[in-house]
């Protein structure tokens, strides 16, 4: 019961018009499941989409009610913060504070069902509207900041910067 990408896509759209209006800042939260895909094929499916719905109700729990929780699809997260202040650190402290909520949510293993499980996410930040970038590349430089969070161990997250990009341009 968690808005698709289409509607994340519509939703981040209005947000950042209104933030470049209001002088206010955003930010994409782009989660990934550690050891998803393991439980998935262990457990089964009937499990793992219970942990899914367990995963949103959780980040529905952290965030705010003008925040939006979206899945994408697979194991795979957005959190959509809206109404940062552009003071506080272009908005990293008000990331911070959700981000170790986020980890300590998943620090201890997840009751589903009879099976007690650990997962944990990985999650790549991007802040917005800093670049003055339509919504589809805000998404991707957070999911790229994923990816490299995920490089990092399990429970990392990663801010977006321009040289991830130009990473994965040479790797490319």
């Amino acid at each position: 019961q968690l808005p698709n990408r289409h509607m994340l896509m519509e939703n981040l759209a209005k947000d950042l018009a209104r933030c470049k209006r209001h002088n206010l800042l955003g930010a994409i939260l782009f989660l990934d499941l550690n050891r998803f895909k393991a439980i998935n094929d262990t457990l089964g499916h009937a499990v793992g989409d219970q942990l899914l719905i367990k995963v949103g109700d959780i980040l529905k729990q952290i965030t705010r009610k003008e925040d939006t929780v979206a899945r994408l699809s697979g194991d795979e997260f957005v959190i959509q913060l809206c109404n940062l202040k552009a003071g506080e650190n272009n908005g990293k402290d008000s990331v911070k504070n959700i981000l170790a909520k986020i980890h300590k949510a998943f620090s201890d293993a997840l009751k589903v069902g009879d099976h007690t499980l650990h997962v944990t996410p990985s999650i790549g930040v991007e802040i917005y509207p800093l670049n003055d970038e339509p919504a589809d590349q805000i998404l991707h430089h957070a999911h790229i900041a994923m990816y490299q969070a995920k490089t990092q161990g399990p429970n990392s997250s990663m801010f977006y910067n321009s040289k991830l990009s130009s990473g994965y341009k040479m790797r490319l």
